[in-house]
């Protein structure tokens, strides 16, 4: 925690370099570069920055560290100023490589892996922000509600993985959003209704992603797209005293950070675009479709630019990256579909939402060829929403918010670990 803390690696010798070590605030981070034989925190594998406290063991292959606090004076070499020295003690591996030379026969493992990775202060920031999240909603007349966190319906997303379980010997699924139980409400006669809950996606792991998130979703009858923008910019702006939102076309995005029209450009000239840039692409990314090199470029090129002054919504996306929003006929048709980017990270995703039933079935069997040429699970396609669409769903729009990266952002820090208790790796 103090300024003139250092960290001493006590080995003879480092073939390469390793690992980054990084010190923000009262945690000490490890960031393994590549090892080949992987990185190890508490016995459990990691491949993110993980937030450590006093007494993890981490491994990175065949050397074991385990942090230990300790005055200046109790250092073999103890530095001229005050303050605390951070030593990092390390356990070489016997000659076999089985198990190390020598290993305390304490507790280490049993007195961290309860430990919660958020400070209390970051707890109370949380709790402030959904004080005044809810505060806000209830201000604007939406009524809070609560819809399952299982359930035979989940969406068809080619890239979105959800988590199945079985209860009772029914199988079911983890919700990746609320959304399908919320639009049920709607169908019941209820008009503006939001929700914070917990929301689950696999294989979703990293600085901005942990496979279990708290979500905060709403809906109201009647709104167009451009109400829906400016209701989500005056709650960005409530909750983070931001500036107010400025708004970027997709269109407008990709001419100005890469000098291409998304709508215009062929796929050959947009192939050649991406091999002249400096970025390192999947394997197989000449045989991914448009869509997945637009994301690609996206990602790298475009949203590390986005809300970095004022917040940032991007706005109609191709049609065909609508998901389970409406399309408006062009010249060029795009998706009613819009993002809001806050220093560069993606923090809320809204649709003017599809009412077409028989839309919604074309889109579900098409995002689920496209998951079985990728090799993922099939999904259901039938689902409670369908009927509820049958029956008349009402024109609304949506939007779902990550309120963990939200927090992030608050709290200026740049690791979701960082604002949970319990993150995936201590769950």
């Amino acid at each position: 925690r103090h300024p003139d803390c250092q960290i001493v690696l006590p080995l003879d010798s480092v073939s390469r370099h390793h690992a980054v070590i990084r010190i923000d605030g009262e945690h000490v981070q490890l960031e393994d570069l590549s090892s080949s034989n992987g990185t190890r925190v508490n016995d459990c594998n990691v491949q993110t920055l993980v937030p450590l406290v006093d007494g993890d063991v981490v491994q990175f292959g065949q050397i074991d560290f385990r942090f230990q606090l300790s005055r200046p004076e109790d250092h073999q070499e103890p530095r001229k100023n005050s303050g605390m020295t951070a030593r990092l003690d390390a356990n070489t591996r016997g000659e076999n490589g089985h198990g190390p030379v020598e290993r305390p026969a304490d507790a280490r493992r049993d007195r961290t892996i309860y430990s919660p990775v958020a400070t209390p202060e970051m707890l109370r920031l949380r709790a402030r922000l959904l004080s005044r999240l809810r505060a806000f909603f209830e201000s604007q007349e939406f009524l809070e509600v609560e819809t399952p966190l299982v359930s035979v319906d989940t969406t068809v997303e080619r890239h979105l993985e959800p988590i199945p379980v079985t209860i009772h010997g029914r199988p079911l699924w983890l919700q990746t959003s609320p959304e399908f139980g919320m639009k049920r409400l709607l169908t019941s006669g209820l008009s503006a209704v939001y929700q914070v809950t917990r929301a689950f996606r696999d294989q979703e792991l990293g600085a901005l992603h942990n496979p279990e998130f708290t979500i905060v979703e709403w809906y109201r009858c009647g709104d167009t797209m451009d109400q829906a923008m400016d209701f989500l910019a005056d709650l960005c702006q409530h909750l983070l005293a931001t500036p107010a939102a400025q708004r970027l076309s997709y269109q407008e995005a990709f001419q100005q950070h890469l000098d291409l029209d998304p709508f215009a450009i062929n796929d050959r000239t947009l192939l050649k675009r991406i091999a002249s840039l400096d970025i390192n692409p999947p394997t197989d990314w000449r045989s991914m479709d448009r869509d997945s090199w637009l994301n690609l470029l996206l990602t790298d090129f475009v949203e590390p630019h986005l809300g970095i002054d004022s917040p940032t919504i991007l706005y109609d996306y191709p049609a065909s990256q609508a998901a389970l929003a409406q399309t408006r006929p062009g010249p060029p048709p795009v998706a009613e579909r819009f993002e809001l980017y806050v220093n560069g990270i993606e923090l809320a995703n809204g649709y003017h939402e599809l009412l077409d039933p028989k839309e919604l079935q074309h889109r579900n069997q098409r995002a689920s060829d496209e998951r079985q040429r990728d090799g993922n699970r099939a999904l259901p396609l039938n689902s409670h929403l369908l009927q509820a669409m049958e029956a008349g769903l009402p024109d609304c729009c949506g939007v779902a918010l990550g309120f963990d990266r939200l927090v992030m952002l608050a709290a200026g820090v740049d690791q979701i670990q960082q604002v949970l208790a319990f993150p995936f790796d201590r769950a």
